[in-house]
């Protein structure tokens, strides 16, 4: 069999780090696995000299909704959904992509169970997929062992700015600024305007295009004002923090009492994150779902700093995830190396792209 991965841009190495171990394990279930880089026209030409027809494919894989549509005169990937399987992989909340794969016979791949249920309600099929590791996981090399004097928290996120999506929501911000104002996150927005059941009654609001934009920016802003709500927390906390990310020297003007520095590859981030005490992790946008940040820290054997992250944090009970209002342990002791130790395991076992994909390919 073989299996054909659509790719686009790839910042930081993160994409070809989650791509190389998915076609590992694609590889351990049989597929012989092809890529293909549909970032532009050019780069579209290029690649399809080396690949074969669609056809030949018994799966695609796009990541992140691209590549979705003609790829030459004869080879366009929605027809090919309609014959066999095309999976959307989204590692953010699809609605930011929505618009590339709603109405086409696509299968989605979500990695929080909240964007399934409001995609299922949309009338798309989609599958929990959350963050995992390749089966052949292997440390970061040269990892140093966590420090025993100071407390070392890596906090690896970007800057988000508030106020620029605030003003982006200006036209609609006095019918729906206290809607907004009052949600913890955007599936709850969604609720509260009716475009999502909830426990109060089922949906009573269809969505259409201009309320999934209008979403798309309320989910950017509650994020950000959430990421400043945690950093100030932290250093309420007395929680020193090395935040390491793109443009987050901006945060300073918000907290000065973290250390900030520009991202680095992704190889690099995973190192750091292994020679971290933790790694902390503040839900990006989604509930109840695994991040990368989860999963990688803690196969990389450090524990991860839970702010109010309860699904992660239910997942790994006693095994590395601690929260954030707890008394954080010494890294030295047994209680903190024993659980990460059963963290790590965990990951190793039930938390791989292998376990993922045999789920949805059976």
């Amino acid at each position: 069999m073989k299996a054909l991965v659509l790719t686009g841009q790839n910042q930081y190495q993160v994409v070809s780090h989650f791509l190389d171990g998915i076609a590992h394990d694609l590889t351990v279930l049989g597929y012989d696995v092809d890529f293909l880089n549909v970032e532009s026209a050019a780069h579209i030409k290029n690649g399809l000299t080396r690949i074969g027809k669609l056809d030949d494919y018994a799966m695609i894989l796009s990541f992140n909704a691209v590549g979705l549509g003609p790829l030459s005169d004869d080879m366009n990937t929605l027809e090919y959904a309609k014959q066999k399987s095309l999976f959307v992989f989204c590692v953010d909340n699809p609605l930011h992509l929505m618009l590339r794969f709603f109405g086409h016979p696509v299968k989605v791949l979500c990695v929080a169970q909240e964007h399934v249920t409001f995609l299922r309600a949309c009338g798309v099929e989609a599958h929990y997929f959350p963050h995992a590791v390749s089966s052949n996981w292997a440390m970061p090399q040269n990892g140093s062992s966590h420090q025993e004097a100071a407390t070392s928290i890596l906090f690896p996120v970007s800057f988000i700015d508030k106020h620029a999506f605030k003003k982006d929501l200006a036209p609609v911000w006095n019918k729906l600024g206290p809607v907004i104002e009052a949600s913890r996150n955007v599936t709850d927005f969604l609720q509260r305007i009716g475009v999502m059941p909830s426990e109060a009654g089922p949906a009573r609001t269809q969505l259409n295009e201009m309320i999934l934009r209008i979403a798309a920016v309320v989910d950017k802003y509650l994020r950000a004002k959430a990421r400043e709500t945690c950093l100030l927390d932290c250093a309420t906390r007395d929680y020193k923090l090395t935040v390491i990310g793109r443009d987050v020297a901006r945060y300073q003007t918000l907290c000065d009492f973290h250390h900030y520095s520009e991202s680095v590859p992704f190889p690099e981030l995973l190192l750091l994150m292994s020679q971290s005490d933790f790694v902390l992790h503040q839900s990006p946008g989604f509930e109840q779902g695994l991040h990368e940040r989860v999963v990688y820290s803690l196969a990389s054997g450090t524990g991860v700093l839970s702010y109010d992250a309860h699904f992660a944090e239910a997942a790994f009970t006693n095994k590395g995830v601690f929260s954030f209002k707890s008394v954080l342990p010494n890294v030295s002791d047994v209680a903190y190396k024993d659980a990460v130790a059963k963290g790590q395991q965990t990951v190793l076992n039930e938390h791989t792209w292998l376990r993922n994909f045999a789920t949805v390919l059976k």
